[in-house]
C-alpha cells in the first residue's frame, strides 16, 4: 500500500511539472505570436502611411476630419441637397493598351517620386461623352506633383477636344483631383480675378466614369486659349508662362498668322531687355493689373506658391504691348494650411524679397509707382465690405458648386473667415500703429537738424516734414522715401530738416519732436515721436556692461589682483561719476575705511560677487553727494555677496533711456549676505532693495525713510531677522512668488502694507510688531502666511486675505497669539480667502475686498487719498455692523 501511494505521489509530482513546463511553454508561444502580429501591423502602417504621404492622401484625411469637426450635424442637410444637384456628367473610354501606357507613367512617376517629363506629354485617342453627345478626345495624365495621381484609379487628365468641337464651350480643360484645388478656393480666386478686371479661368464639378468605373467628382479647370481670352472681354492674345524664352501656349496656332508672329517677336525682345535691366517694369508690365494681383494673392493668401513662375500664366495685350497676370493654384486656402491655422499672413511684397531668383520680381521691390498702386489695391481689398459684396455677389454660383460637392462630400465647408483673418491681418500692415523709429541726431550746421530714420515695415514710407513742440512744422531739405533694406548699414538713413533763418530757436533734447510719415500711396498721415538721444548712444547703450567693463582696469581707486581675481576698492572716499562695470570672474572686495560717492547719475554694476565688510566702528558708506547717485546692481554672480556694516544712503534706482530697475540696490540671479547694514533716504524707484530670483539673507538692518517699498522679494527664497522698518511710503516687506522667513521684526509708520505677501507666496512670520501702518498684514492671490507671536497697533485695517489677480486664487492667513491695539478693523476676509485666529476661522462680509483696498492706491494713504480711504474704511464699519 505505502509502495502505491509512492508510485502515486510520484507519477503526480511528473504531471505537476508536466503541467507548469507546459503552460509556460503555451504562454511563450502565444506572446511571441502576439508580438508577431503586433510587428506585421507596426510594418503595414509604416508603409501605409508611407504610402499616404508619398500620394499626398494624408492632407486629404486632415481635411476630412476637419470638416467633420465644424460641419457637425450639418453634413445631414448637405447631404440631402448634393443628392437633389445636377453636376455635369462624362463617361470617359479608353482603350486597354492605351489606358496602360497612361499608367505606366503613373505608376513610374509614383516609384520614382516625382512626375517623369513624358508624365504629361504622353497623351492618347479616347472618346467622351456628355449629355448624348459623343467627342472624340486626346487624354493625357496632368499635374505637376505625385498628387495628381496618388489614387490607384482617380488621377488627374488633361482633355484636348479633337476636330472642330468643343465641350462646355471648351477645347481643352483639366479633369483634376479636387483637392488639388483645393475645391472651391481656386474657383474663388479667379472669380476674385474676374471683379478685379483680370483674367479668370471658368471652373466647375463633374462626374466622372472611366471605362465603366465610376470615379466620381472632379474638378474640371479651363485651360488657356483664344476662348479664355475672349470669354474675360479681352482682345485675342498670346499666353505664355515666364522663361527667358517664353513658352507660348497653343503656339502652332499662331504660325500662320503674321501678326501673332510679329506679337511672339516682340514678346521675346521685351523680355530679353527687361532681364539685363534695359527697361523698367512699366515699359513691360501692366502695373496696375499686376497691383491687383499681388493683393488678391494676399487676400487669399496664396503666398510664394500663387507668385511662383511655374504657376502664374501671362497675357500680352496686343492692343497695349503690356503683359497682364492670370493668377492659379491658390490651393493653399485649407485648414491644413499652418498660416491659416496660425493666423498668420505675409504680403506678397514680403515674398518678392525672398524670390529674387526669378526675374520678373527683381524690380517690383522698390518701384515706387507700382507700390502707390500695390497699397490702394490692399486698402481696398482688406476693407470688410469688400468681401461681404463679393460673396453675395457670387452666392448663387457658390452654392451650386458647393451642392455638388455635397454629393460627394457633405462634410465640406468653405472657410469664409479665412479671407476676413486675412483683410484683419493686411488692415494691420498698412495701417500699422508704428512705421518708423527715428533718433535726434543734433544740428549738422546753424540751420539744419539732423534725424537717424528707419523704415520699420516693408513698404515705403515718405518723409512729410517734424513737428516741433506741438506747434512749428519743419520741412526736409528734399523729398526723402525710405525703403525697408535688410542691410544693417541702411537701416538708419541721416536726414536733414531745415530751419528758416528767420526763427530765431534753437532745438535741445528737452524739446518735443514727431515726425509726420505717410506710406507711399496712401492720403493718411501718421506722427511718432522722435527719441531725443540719438542712434549713436543707443547703439552704446546697447552694447551696455560688458563693453563697459574695460574702465575698471585702467581705474585708480582699485588695486587689481590677476591671480587671485580681485578688484580691491582702495581706503579713501571715491567719486565715481560713470558706471563703474565690473565683469564677471572676479571678487570685489571693499573693507573699512572705505566711502564710495556715486554722482553724475552713475551705478555700480557688477557680474561678480561683492565682499563689502565695514565694521562697526568704520562702515562703509555708500552715498551719493549730488543726489543723482543711481545705485547698486547685481547680476547673474556665481557665488554669494557678502555686504557687512554698510551705510546705504541717499541713492535711486538705475535707469538709463530704454532701461530701468525698480530698486536702488538690486540682486539678480545673485545670491547674498546682508548683515549690520542701513538702507536709509533714497529717492527714486518701487524698492530699496529689491532681490529677484535669489537667496537672500537680512540680518540686524534698518531701513528708515524709504521712498517707497524698503524690501521687495520676487521670485526668489530667504530670511528677514533682527531687522527694523521705519517710515516708509509704501510696504516695509513686500513678497511676491516667494518663500520667506520672517523673524523678530519691528515695523513702525508705513504708508502701506507692513507685510504684503502675494502671487502663491509662503511666509513664515514670528515676534512681529506692526505699529502705525494702513495695513498690519495682507496675504494675497494664492499665497500662505503664518504668524506666530504678532503685535498689531493703530492700524486702520489689522489683517486682510483677497485675490487681487484674476489668474491666481485666494489668500490664505494663520495667526497664533495676535494681540491687536486701536486697531480700525482688525480684519477683512473675501469670500472664498480664509483667515484663521489660533485655530478659529474668522468671516467677513465683503465680496470684493480689491474695490475697497485698491481704489486708493493699494492702501497708500496720501494727504490726497486718505480721506477716501478713511471714508471707505467707514462704509464698510457701517455694512459689517
Amino acid at each position: 500500500m505505502e509502495l502505491q501511494d509512492r508510485k502515486n505521489n510520484k507519477l503526480l509530482s511528473r504531471l505537476i511539472v508536466y503541467f507548469i513546463d507546459n503552460v509556460k511553454y503555451k504562454r511563450l508561444t502565444i506572446i511571441s505570436v502576439g508580438l508577431f502580429i503586433l510587428m506585421i501591423y507596426s510594418i503595414i502602417m509604416m508603409y501605409y502611411g508611407g504610402f499616404l504621404y508619398r500620394s499626398n492622401t494624408m492632407g486629404a484625411l486632415n481635411d476630412k476630419l476637419h470638416d467633420l469637426a465644424v460641419s457637425k450635424i450639418d453634413f445631414i442637410p448637405n447631404y440631402l441637397r448634393g443628392i437633389l444637384s445636377k453636376p455635369e456628367k462624362f463617361f470617359i473610354d479608353i482603350k486597354f493598351m492605351d489606358l496602360e501606357t497612361l499608367r505606366y507613367f503613373r505608376d513610374k512617376s509614383i516609384a520614382d517620386k516625382e512626375v517623369l517629363p513624358e508624365y504629361k506629354e504622353t497623351d492618347v485617342p479616347a472618346t467622351l461623352k456628355h449629355n448624348g453627345d459623343t467627342y472624340k478626345i486626346k487624354i493625357s495624365l496632368t499635374g505637376a506633383t505625385v498628387m495628381h495621381v496618388g489614387d490607384t484609379q482617380k488621377w488627374s487628365f488633361r482633355i484636348k477636344v479633337r476636330d472642330d468641337e468643343s465641350i462646355l464651350r471648351m477645347k481643352e480643360f483639366n479633369l483634376l483631383y479636387p483637392r488639388a484645388r483645393a475645391y472651391l478656393s481656386d474657383w474663388v480666386g479667379h472669380m476674385l480675378h474676374k471683379k478685379q478686371g483680370l483674367i479668370g479661368l471658368r471652373m466647375n464639378f463633374v462626374d466622372v466614369t472611366l471605362n465603366g468605373n465610376h470615379l466620381g467628382l472632379y474638378c474640371l479647370e479651363e485651360n488657356y486659349d483664344k476662348v479664355l481670352i475672349e470669354d474675360n472681354n479681352y482682345r485675342d492674345g498670346i499666353i505664355f508662362k515666364w522663361s527667358q524664352i517664353p513658352k507660348i501656349y497653343n503656339k502652332k496656332r499662331y504660325l500662320n498668322d503674321p501678326f501673332f508672329v510679329e506679337q511672339s517677336e516682340a514678346l521675346n525682345m521685351l523680355i530679353n531687355a527687361y532681364n539685363i535691366n534695359d527697361i523698367g517694369i512699366e515699359q513691360i508690365f501692366d502695373l496696375s493689373k499686376m497691383a491687383k494681383f499681388f493683393a488678391i494673392n494676399d487676400l487669399i493668401n496664396g503666398g510664394a506658391h500663387g507668385l511662383n513662375t511655374s504657376n502664374t500664366r501671362f497675357y500680352f495685350n496686343p492692343i497695349t504691348n503690356l503683359i497682364s497676370p492670370i493668377g492659379r493654384e491658390w490651393q493653399w486656402t485649407t485648414y491644413a494650411n499652418e498660416d491659416f491655422k496660425n493666423n498668420k499672413l505675409s504680403l506678397s511684397i514680403d515674398y518678392l524679397k525672398e524670390m529674387n531668383s526669378y526675374p520678373y520680381f527683381t524690380k517690383f521691390n522698390y518701384d515706387t509707382t507700382f507700390i502707390k498702386l500695390y497699397i490702394n489695391e490692399l486698402n481696398a481689398l482688406s476693407d470688410k465690405t469688400y468681401l461681404d459684396e463679393f460673396f453675395e455677389e457670387i452666392s448663387k454660383d457658390m452654392q451650386q458648386l458647393t451642392r455638388k460637392i455635397y454629393r460627394f462630400n457633405p462634410f465640406y465647408v468653405y472657410p469664409k473667415e479665412f479671407h476676413y483673418n486675412n483683410q484683419n491681418s493686411i488692415r494691420s500692415k498698412i495701417y500699422p500703429n508704428q512705421s518708423i523709429a527715428s533718433y535726434y541726431n543734433g544740428y549738422v550746421d546753424n540751420n539744419n537738424v539732423q534725424l537717424s530714420i528707419r523704415n520699420l515695415q516693408s513698404f515705403p514710407v515718405i518723409i512729410k516734414s517734424i513737428i516741433l513742440n506741438d506747434s512749428l512744422i519743419i520741412l526736409p531739405q528734399k523729398r526723402t522715401v525710405l525703403f525697408d533694406d535688410d542691410n544693417d548699414t541702411l537701416r538708419y538713413q541721416p536726414v536733414n530738416f531745415m530751419i528758416p533763418k528767420e526763427l530765431d530757436i534753437k532745438i535741445t533734447e528737452k524739446d518735443k519732436l514727431k515726425i509726420n510719415y505717410s506710406l507711399i500711396g496712401m492720403d493718411s498721415v501718421s506722427s511718432v515721436d522722435v527719441f531725443s538721444w540719438s542712434y549713436d548712444e543707443i547703439q552704446t547703450f546697447s552694447n551696455n556692461f560688458n563693453h563697459q567693463a574695460s574702465i575698471i582696469f585702467n581705474n585708480e581707486n582699485f588695486i587689481i589682483d590677476s591671480t587671485e581675481m580681485t578688484i580691491t576698492f582702495k581706503k579713501g572716499f571715491h567719486t565715481i561719476n560713470n558706471d563703474l562695470v565690473i565683469p564677471s570672474g572676479y571678487k570685489i572686495i571693499a573693507n573699512e575705511g572705505v566711502g564710495i560717492n556715486l554722482i553724475n547719475s552713475a551705478s555700480i554694476i557688477s557680474y561678480s560677487p561683492l565682499h563689502f565688510s565695514g565694521s562697526d566702528d568704520m562702515p562703509i558708506k555708500i552715498t551719493s553727494v549730488d543726489s543723482t547717485g543711481n545705485g547698486l546692481f547685481v547680476l547673474n554672480s556665481t557665488e554669494k555677496s557678502i555686504l557687512e556694516n554698510i551705510d546705504f544712503d541717499n541713492l535711486s534706482n538705475p535707469s538709463k533711456h530704454g532701461w530701468k530697475l525698480t530698486g536702488a540696490i538690486t540682486f539678480y540671479e545673485s545670491d547674498v549676505s546682508i548683515n549690520n547694514c542701513i538702507f536709509s533716504n533714497n529717492r527714486d524707484g518701487d524698492d530699496y532693495l529689491n532681490v529677484i530670483r535669489s537667496d537672500f539673507n537680512i540680518n540686524n538692518s534698518i531701513f528708515k525713510n524709504i521712498n517707497a517699498d524698503a524690501i521687495d522679494s520676487d521670485f526668489s527664497s530667504g530670511k528677514v531677522v533682527n531687522s527694523s522698518f521705519f517710515n516708509c511710503a509704501n510696504d516695509a516687506i513686500d513678497i511676491s512668488s516667494s518663500k520667506v522667513g520672517i523673524n523678530n521684526i519691528s515695523i513702525e509708520r508705513i504708508g502701506d502694507k507692513g507685510i504684503s505677501v502675494g502671487e502663491n507666496s509662503h511666509v513664515s512670520a514670528n515676534y512681529v510688531k506692526i505699529i502705525n501702518a494702513e495695513i498690519g498684514i495682507s496675504s494675497k492671490d494664492l499665497s500662505v502666511i503664518t504668524v506666530n507671536n504678532a503685535y498689531l497697533e493703530d492700524n486702520e485695517i489689522g489683517l486682510t486675505a483677497f485675490r487681487k489677480k484674476s489668474e491666481y486664487g485666494p489668500g490664505y492667513i494663520k495667526c497664533y497669539d495676535i494681540r491687536f491695539k486701536n486697531v480700525t478693523i482688525p480684519y477683512l476676509v473675501e469670500t472664498f480667502s480664509e483667515l484663521k485666529i489660533d485655530g478659529e476661522i474668522k468671516q467677513s462680509k465683503n465680496l470684493k475686498i480689491k474695490d475697497l483696498l485698491y481704489g486708493v492706491k493699494y492702501g497708500k494713504s496720501s494727504n490726497s487719498i486718505r480721506p477716501l480711504f478713511l471714508l471707505n474704511i467707514l462704509i464698510f464699519k457701517i455694512l459689517i455692523h
